[in-house]
């Protein structure tokens, strides 16, 4: 199969040696077999497979079974299963025995439709857990999408509590992504996220975690995209006992924070806020903190999602990815807030975080790296270059 070519041609050679698009339409309505499929990821609407294609096909498979995408490849070779499993999947699983089936094309991806599902090999992957340890000297910082979070979501709010307690060795500093409202998708010109604040805070304390204190700017009523109703917005979980939150003014949803002589103009503040780079999209939001003497800025961001972008196996080639120019306008705006800061204090501690929707190799990742900051994906192994499946 190929391995790093989706289309390079426009369509124009039908290449099925090179090209995975066309390898896939070589097969198209025939049965087929799949020997030996490992899974690369969590079933959503399939369940996605690789199958061992032999040495030297340039793949970077993850420690744990997945399938990286990197500035080479795009992995045309992923192979969609369309069928729901009856137990939960997790990436790494095996099936044992070979899936048959005709290959498909919808939705603008070709899949296999199985005759049915052999039985599966769990591979045991249990979530990861830090390696960081604060101490008097070191602080530590994370970066949470909370994926839509509000006080009525059940079990997640104990998920989400040991994960930031125990898994994530509950950071000093938590930059917090699509925090929902005090009632959720409830579209009633609520705003105020404190409820939902409170919860997750009490789950962190629940399994041992510390008693975290919070702080965000509400955004104005449906201004910042996600679902009606929710006003996901981006927010801090700070340990009190550990750090402070500097005494300044607190800002507004509309008024952009500077940076100057005594710091923050604002704290927090949104970056920019009216620029129409960032209509229906979340404002980055910077907070100023101390420890041990030092101030520290850490700039929570939620950049604008891939939605609109025309699909990899799509019917037009190269596809078209239209969300990359409001990405890429929000990078320079918020690398223009980093050299600002550095103009006025070129030894400052600034940490930039969030869900930048796009790759670390992206012109959107290159924009907000500038010259100015380190992009600290780069120094891990190529196999680690990922946060999300």
């Amino acid at each position: 199969m190929p391995t790093s070519v989706v289309d390079n041609d426009g369509m124009t050679l039908f290449d099925p040696q090179e090209d995975g698009l066309d390898f896939f339409e070589s097969l198209e309505a025939m049965r087929v077999e799949l020997n030996d499929a490992t899974v690369i990821g969590p079933y959503g609407y399939e369940i996605p497979v690789r199958i061992d294609n032999g040495p030297n096909t340039g793949e970077v498979v993850t420690e744990t079974g997945g399938l990286m995408l990197t500035e080479r490849s795009q992995n045309p070779q992923r192979i969609l299963i369309d069928a729901k499993p009856s137990t939960p999947l997790k990436t790494g699983d095996r099936f044992v025995g070979p899936i048959t089936g005709i290959v498909s094309y919808s939705f603008s991806n070709y899949k296999l439709l199985p005759e049915r599902l052999p039985d599966i090999v769990p591979a045991g992957l249990q979530p990861a857990s830090t390696r960081l340890m604060q101490d008097d000297r070191k602080l530590t910082v994370a970066s949470f999408n909370v994926e839509n979070f509000d006080p009525g979501d059940g079990q997640r709010i104990d998920q989400l509590g040991q994960a930031i307690a125990v898994n994530l060795n509950h950071p000093d500093i938590i930059g917090l992504l699509e925090v929902q409202d005090n009632n959720g998708e409830k579209d009633d010109g609520t705003t105020d996220a404190s409820e939902s604040f409170r919860v997750l805070i009490e789950s962190i304390r629940a399994h041992g975690g510390p008693e975290y204190a919070f702080t965000d700017i509400a955004p104005e009523n449906n201004k910042d995209g996600g679902a009606p109703g929710g006003n996901i917005r981006v927010g801090f979980l700070y340990n009190p006992q550990r750090i402070t939150l500097t005494d300044k003014p607190k800002g507004d949803s509309v008024t952009s924070v500077t940076y100057g002589a005594q710091g923050l103009s604002l704290n927090p503040g949104r970056i920019d806020p009216l620029n129409a780079s960032f209509d229906d999209s979340r404002k980055p939001l910077a907070a100023e903190f101390e420890f041990a003497g030092q101030q520290v800025i850490v700039v929570a961001n939620h950049f604008n999602s891939k939605g609109g972008d025309q699909a990899p196996f799509g019917g037009a080639q190269p596809p078209v990815r239209s969300s990359e120019i409001q990405r890429a306008k929000i990078a320079a705006i918020v690398n223009g807030f980093v050299k600002s800061i550095l103009q006025v204090n070129p030894k400052a501690n600034v940490v930039m975080l969030g869900d930048l929707n796009d790759f670390q190799f992206s012109e959107t990742l290159s924009l907000l790296r500038g010259q100015e900051l380190t992009n600290l994906i780069d120094k891990l192994d190529e196999k680690e270059r990922y946060s999300y499946i």
